[in-house]
């Protein structure tokens, strides 16, 4: 069985300065491409973060020195091999050192979601049982009540550059007392890193991710995606994410790229880092792109007749019939909004509307749209800049099987599928059968050139009393093209109808934007005007698929980190508020 050494292969430029394999590299690349990458490039910039109006930067040498002494500190006071070390920060620089470190010490990386309440986490550190907390000074209080309620967690380590006086030491006044302790060794099939998810529905559980199963996709997707050493990619989604994990990060330090951090969701701030670190690429999540798209909308909406003409001419004319370089002429001003140097978006976690992706194709500024789960680590399928087709999720990884089931659900096999939910077999045993196929729960087909295309989720499907089947997301499609929407979720609703008592009916939760808050101010005024809305665009549909239904909440939908709303939480608030009405 091959170890994790540090050493071995390195990742060397090609002649066009993408990064390329230069062998089979038999040892898990998690730590090895470290070493390749501090011999190649010791003061090249790694990690940037944006801190009170400043930006702050570490280079590949500094972050393997301070992994390497505390890695060696952990290691000399007992931590066992195996051991789950929880992360609990937000993303920057320490939270990659804290990363390196637990994998360097024989631990497993257990990333906490640090949007969740004391309430939220505490299950996960019952189940998990980490033997220690590596937290930002952000998040020291919560790590503290959560070291109080849960027996068994030895040390709170600050991932900050100064100690907390009386309270806690920074990590980098723990130094070991023998010098660096070499590297502790790694099976391929050995557990990396352990992340906690509920997805859309369902209690927390572990997913397990192993060494190969990272190994596999930091490898495959180095050889499909173009991403060039010296570049930047901006961070904006959370590092106890996998798709940041693996695609934002790992991926990002293989190739010897610089990662920048901005922990903001305000596209005014995510646009200006961007200018500030002459990105080239960012992972996201169709929110933002969506955010993006209706502020340039408004921008347009606001300019004058001539300039509005000039647009929707190069826009709807020539942008569909000219190459990409051309568009980027075209649209120059809009790429300055960028900073000037993106070459394209990837996108993942949630279906993207095909509004967006359109948009943004036309102005030069593609957006690869990709699928997969935690439980695939986490990328399945994937457009690319050499292949892709719009309004899919591009074709399966090498090396990877992709099929549709005889009820049209996705299954999945590879050297990336999970080992399995932590601690649950039977949970296991029902996701991921005798054969190896992971059942994905998502619903999809392929079209004639091998691209898949994800039509919803199982569970989501809205059954009518008349036998008809609705999918959320094809009716969500044409409403998240509306300016006056801020979220859109639809879902199906118990009809409180008489003669349809206990059957479904398309219901439809719509938050107004800020624009539709300006047009109508008043509650009567404001739901007409959504209910008009909400037909108008519904009207390319088919008629049992339009919402019978429309609910105006005046607050945000309850979702998942990579803004996934979850729908049964949004069904037990909608619940409610009808009852609440029906009785009045």
């Amino acid at each position: 069985m091959s170890t994790v050494v540090e050493k071995k292969e390195e990742t060397v430029p090609s002649s066009d300065g993408t990064a390329r394999r230069t062998g089979s590299m038999p040892d898990p690349a998690v730590l090895s491409f470290m070493t390749a990458r501090v011999k190649n490039q010791p003061h090249n910039t790694a990690f940037s973060v944006y801190e009170e109006g400043f930006w702050r930067s570490m280079s590949y040498a500094e972050i393997r020195h301070r992994s390497n002494v505390l890695s060696s500190w952990l290691i000399e006071q007992s931590l066992q091999h195996g051991s789950r070390v929880a992360v609990l920060s937000e993303s920057k620089p320490e939270w990659g050192i804290a990363f390196f470190t637990i994998v360097r010490a024989g631990g497993v990386v257990l990333p906490l979601d640090r949007t969740l309440t004391i309430e939220e986490l505490e299950p996960i550190i019952q189940d998990a049982q980490p033997s220690a907390i590596l937290a930002s000074a952000t998040y020291l209080e919560t790590a503290e009540t959560l070291c109080k309620r849960v027996h068994g967690i030895e040390h709170i380590i600050v991932m900050e550059d100064e100690s907390l006086p009386g309270r806690y030491q920074s990590y980098r006044e723990l130094k070991p007392s023998a010098g660096v302790i070499d590297v502790r060794e790694r099976q391929w099939d050995e557990l990396a890193v352990l992340t906690y998810t509920s997805g859309t529905t369902g209690t927390p559980k572990g997913v397990m991710t192993s060494f190969q199963n990272l190994g596999f996709e930091v490898d495959t997707l180095m050889n499909i995606i173009n991403v060039r050493q010296g570049e930047t990619t901006v961070s904006i989604l959370p590092l106890s994410h996998l798709l940041e994990l693996v695609g934002g990060f790992l991926c990002a330090l293989y190739s010897g790229s610089t990662i920048a951090y901005i922990n903001s969701l305000f596209p005014q701030d995510i646009l200006r880092a961007m200018k500030d670190q002459s990105a080239t690429r960012m992972v996201a999540v169709p929110l933002f792109f969506n955010m993006v798209k209706k502020q340039i909308d408004r921008q347009i909406r606001k300019s004058s007749k001539m300039k509005r003409l000039v647009f929707w001419f190069l826009f709807h004319v020539c942008a569909p019939i000219c190459p990409i370089g051309i568009r980027r002429i075209m649209f120059r001003t809009i790429h300055q909004e960028f900073g000037g140097h993106v070459r394209y978006f990837m996108s993942g976690a949630a279906p993207l509307n095909l509004a967006t992706e359109i948009f943004f194709e036309r102005i030069g500024l593609p957006i690869y749209q990709g699928y997969g789960l935690t439980e695939t680590s986490p990328v399945a399928s994937i457009n690319t800049e050499d292949h892709h087709s719009r309004g899919t999720v591009g074709k399966p990884l090498p090396d990877t099987e992709v099929r549709i089931a005889e009820d049209g659900e996705v299954l999945v096999r590879g050297k990336h599928v999970t080992q399995g939910y932590y601690k649950l077999d039977d949970l296991t045993d029902q996701a991921i059968d005798a054969d190896g196929w992971f059942h994905t729960g998502d619903l999809g087909s392929f079209d004639s050139a091998g691209y898949l295309t994800i039509n919803g989720r199982k569970k989501n499907l809205i059954v009518l009393g008349s036998g008809k089947k609705v999918q959320p997301e094809e009716v969500e499609q044409p409403l998240e093209a509306s300016h006056l929407f801020k979220e859109v979720c639809v879902l199906g609703l118990t009809s409180l109808d008489e003669l349809r008592q206990g059957q479904e009916e398309v219901g439809c939760v719509v938050v107004p934007s800020d624009e539709a808050l300006g047009l109508h101010p008043g509650p009567k005024a404001m739901a007409r005007a959504m209910e008009d809305e909400v037909s108008r665009r519904c009207k390319v549909l088919a008629g049992y698929k339009q919402p019978s239904c429309v609910i105006v909440h005046s607050g945000e939908l309850p979702t998942t980190t990579t803004k996934k709303i979850k729908r049964t939480e949004v069904r037990a608030l909608v619940n409610e508020l009808r009852r609440e009405n029906h009785d009045a």
